[in-house]
């Protein structure tokens, strides 16, 4: 087992979705702000050779989006002025 890290794009105000290709089992364990950019951390198995696709999106407070969507965590910048909602959008 091993934690790794993948970090969002952000332009501006917009942060991207994040697209993963994950070990089957691959568990979320944190999503924070690192260096000014939204992260997210995973157990994950390197052993395992199965992937299986995961999606992830970032939404600010007050901001509209649509789902369907799994709430994961919110982290809150360093200098508290922005919380941010990390949802993993569920697969169609």
């Amino acid at each position: 087992m091993i934690v790794l890290k993948y970090a969002f794009r952000v332009r501006g105000f917009d942060v991207t979705r994040l697209d993963l290709d994950l070990p089957v089992g691959s568990r979320p364990v944190l999503f924070a702000i690192q260096e000014g950019r939204p992260t997210l951390w995973f157990l994950l198995d390197q052993e395992r050779s199965e992937k299986t696709p995961r999606s992830f999106v970032v939404i600010g407070t007050g901001h509209t989006f649509t789902g369907p969507v799994d709430f994961f965590a919110s982290a809150m910048t360093p200098d508290g002025s922005l919380v941010l909602h990390c949802f993993e959008v569920s697969p169609t």
